[in-house]
Parts: structure tokens; sequence; C-alpha cells
């Protein structure tokens, strides 16, 4: 008996040891110096001599102290603002939102001068400046009251995040300061790690109107359908790939793609197929040689072409060239309209139309594919959410590069997947004809998203997590160099002046 109450005792002294030991451990980990600590491995970019002046407290000290370990982004100075601004200046001209320590200014980093920040943006080049600097205010109306140190956030309007350096050599992406770039990025996010996509113009002109103006309801995106109106059912649309669209350089700022825009003039390209008919330039263009020096839009056109021409001449063998896919055209792929004019004629005079009627989205709700191919960003501004509110099936084009919301398109869920080259388009429609259930399920999950994506509730989520939540990492994580007098919107502005 004696023995067991010594067990029961010696158990009971080990787990009180084991709880103090916890509690001091958890004393010791929340003391000043461990905290200290974790802020200096924050600032290990920075030039250790400066560090501890980084430590003085500033009107924002108490938040980054007491959020820490809470915090996402590492602390930034203008120093990493400077460098992450070099390195995208040739490729995606970085401009600075600036509180000068009395207003908003815009700082045009390509140009060198300042702009005042307006109520209302203009269209893209600086449409969202009212959005941020009405969030910012919100965030924190004490930090922007005149007196107080300048801030500065880095960010773009381009069609896409590019980096001819980075391409060259390694860049020290890790030493970057946030960047907002309103506009594709890479899909790869340890490529810029820094970089934080946002909407694009159309959408924060939706955004603009529902925060600013307090026009309620769902985004007025353009004419797509009413969710709320009876729409044809999946299976009595006409089973083809439609796309109209310009043609337009694909990514010419990735090195691994760029070369499919090899032939942009067509004139010249057609000119070395001069003595030959329809069909000897289609072999011809479809030579690995040549077929690799065409963007993707165009290669779409290409397969519309080799598919017309061969039912045009059913009783014949063309060596070369593809066999029809089904009884009824799989595809139409054509510039609208009158398109560019040499490039038409010079096609024509090979018995070849690139072009084709207009196609509102009210006209391409009938039919049962449709594709968003990328374009100079990687991406297309307005036609995933166009063709996501249709009901036909979405083949979405996937390339290096993404928009915000592209973390909600789910493969083989609510789209279908199409590789950047095109190599398997033909496979993927024949999928979709062989399976029309799972077909037909994508695409209303597909028309579900669209419709989420511009509903009312989606822009309050959004809204709340970039122009609140993120951005309040972005404030909270700006030091300016140094706690001294010196430091005004003046005399930084001069450095980059310099």
């Amino acid at each position: 008996m004696d023995g067991i109450i010594f067990r029961c005792s010696s158990r009971s002294m080990r787990l009180v040891f084991l709880a103090a030991l916890v509690v001091a451990t958890t004393i010791v980990n929340l003391s000043p110096k461990k905290i200290l600590s974790r802020r200096r491995r924050r600032l290990q970019h920075l030039d250790p001599k400066t560090i501890e002046e980084k430590e003085v407290g500033i009107h924002r000290d108490a938040i980054v102290e007491d959020s820490v370990d809470r915090v996402r982004l590492p602390i930034y100075t203008q120093e990493n603002i400077e460098l992450t601004a070099k390195h995208f200046y040739m490729a995606s001209v970085p401009r600075i939102l600036v509180f000068d320590g009395e207003n908003f200014q815009l700082y045009n980093l390509e140009h060198k001068s300042t702009l005042y920040v307006k109520k209302s943006g203009g269209w893209r080049s600086n449409q969202a400046i009212p959005l941020l600097v009405n969030a910012l205010k919100e965030i924190d109306p004490d930090r922007f009251q005149p007196g107080q140190p300048p801030f500065q956030l880095l960010y773009t309007d381009g069609d896409c995040l590019a980096s001819k350096i980075c391409h060259e050599k390694k860049c020290p992406v890790d030493q970057f300061a946030p960047f907002l770039v309103f506009g594709s990025v890479p899909m790869d996010d340890t490529r810029f790690p820094s970089v934080q996509a946002f909407p694009n113009a159309h959408f924060i002109d939706c955004l603009e109107r529902w925060k600013l103006k307090g026009r309620r309801g769902a985004c007025k995106w353009g004419p797509v359908p009413n969710p709320e109106e009876k729409h044809p059912e999946f299976q009595q649309l006409k089973n083809q790939i439609v796309w109209r669209g310009t043609l337009f350089p694909f990514l010419p700022s990735e090195s691994e793609v760029k070369r499919t825009n090899g032939f942009m003039n067509f004139p010249y390209f057609l000119s070395k197929f001069s003595d030959e008919n329809t069909y000897n330039s289609l072999i011809s263009i479809k030579k690995p040689q040549n077929w690799a020096q065409l963007n993707p839009r165009m290669r779409a056109v290409i397969m519309t072409l080799e598919d017309e021409f061969l039912r045009q001449n059913p009783q014949q063998q063309y060596p070369g060239l593809s066999s029809l896919l089904s009884k009824d055209p799989w595809i139409d792929a054509k510039f609208p309209g009158e398109g560019g004019l040499n490039m038409r004629k010079a096609f024509q005079q090979k018995g070849l139309n690139v072009t084709g009627e207009y196609m509102s989205p009210m006209v391409q709700m009938n039919y049962k594919y449709l594709i968003d191919f990328g374009g100079g960003g990687g991406t297309t501004w307005k036609g995933t959410i166009d063709k996501l509110n249709l009901p036909g099936l979405l083949m979405h084009h996937e390339t290096s590069m993404k928009d915000w919301y592209f973390e909600l398109l789910k493969p083989m869920v609510n789209c279908l997947p199409v590789a950047w080259d095109l190599s398997n388009l033909k496979d993927q429609y024949i999928w979709a004809e062989d399976h029309p259930e799972e077909a037909k399920k994508i695409a209303e999950e597909g028309t579900k998203l669209g419709n989420y994506l511009l509903s009312e509730e989606y822009m309050s989520k959004l809204y709340n997590d970039l122009f609140v939540k993120y951005l309040k990492e972005v404030l909270t994580a700006y030091h300016p160099l140094s706690n001294n007098e010196q430091d005004s919107w003046s005399t930084l502005k001069s450095r980059y002046e310099n």
C-alpha cells in the first residue's frame, strides 16, 4: 500500500515539475529580449549599424510589438522600396502612394514627378488610389493626421508584373518591399514573395462604386446574363468551342514563351509561302519551326481554318492535317470584324479567312464551350469572369500568370484546364463530348462561381481581405529610414531623384 502511495506521489511531483517548466518557458518566450530578437530577425536585411535606430519608438511601435507574432510581412523601409523599384523599373514601372506628413500624393518613379491625389481615380492609371487612401485612413485615422511621419506604398497597374533583371539573374526577392499589383502576377508565388495581386481596373471600378459611392447590389460588370432569367440548358447548346478577340502578343515579358510572338508580322510570314495554295500554306504553318512561333490565339485561329478547309473538301485526303474531330465544326476562333487589314488580306490571298463576325456575350451564351485566351499579361482582363457567367463550360487557358481570384478556379470542378500551348485542347474537347454529364456539372459550378464573383458578398469579403487586413499589415510593417526629423518626404524624395 505504501508503495502505491509513493508511486502516486512521485507521479504527481513529476506533473507539477512539468507544469512549472511550461510556465517558465512561456515567460521566457514572452520576455522583451525575446520579442526584440524577433524584431531584429525581421530587420536582418538592413544595415546592422542602423538596427538600434529602428528600435526607437515611433507612432506605430505599440502596434508592431503587440502584433509581432501575428504580422505576416517583415518590416520594410525606403531602402527596400528602392531595391524593389530598381528591379522592376524597365518592365513594370512602379509608382508610390505617399503620405508626405500632410497629404497623400502619387510619386511617379519613371518621370520623377509628383501628382496630387484626386477624389476619384482615372481609368486604370491610378484608378485604385481613392480606395487605397480611404482604406488607410479607416485603418488608422491618427496615423495620417498632419505632422505624422511619411508613409510609402509601392504599386503598379500594368498588364502584369515582370522583371527583365530577375529573368537574367537571381534577385534578392527576400528583401523586396510589399508590392501591390493591379494586374496579373506570376502563378509561382515564390518568384516574388512580397507581391500581392489586387483586382484589375474593371473590378476596381465595381469596388469603388460599392465602397465609396454606396451603390449596393451585384457588380455591374457588363453584358452578362441575368442569373434570375431562364437560359438555354447545357445540352441544348451548340457543341463548339467559340472565341472572339484581338491578336495580341502573348506574355512578351516571359522569356520562356515570348518566342511564340515570332510571327506577329503575318504579311511577311505568309510571303514565304508565296507560291503555295491553301493546303500547302496550312502545312507550312503547321511545321514545328513555324508553329512554335505562333502565340496561342493565333494557333486557335489556325485550328479553326484547318477544320474549315477539311469540311470544304470532305472527299479528299490531306496528309499532314488533322482529321475531323466531330460531325459538326468543333472550334470557331476568329478575330472579330475587319481585324488587321494587312493581316486579313495576307491570309485571304491564301484562301484563309481569319476574321469572323463579332459575338457579344449574349450570342456566346448559346455555345457549349468557351475559352479565355491570355494576352499580354498572360490572362484576360474581363474574359474569364465574362465566360464563367455564361451557361457554357469554361475551358480555362492556364499560363504562368494569374489574377487576384484564380485560387477560386478549380480544374475539373468549375473549369476545364487547357495547356498554355493548346497541346491538349482537342483532347479536352473530346473528353467533354464523351462525358456530357460531368461537363454539365463543371459548367454549372463555373456559373455559380461567376455569379459569386460579381456579388456584393464577394466584394465585401475581397475588400476586407485586401483593403483592410492586408493593408493593415503593410502599414504596420513600414518604418522610415530612422526616427530623425530630417526624414521628411522632401528628404526621402531626393533619394529617388538621385
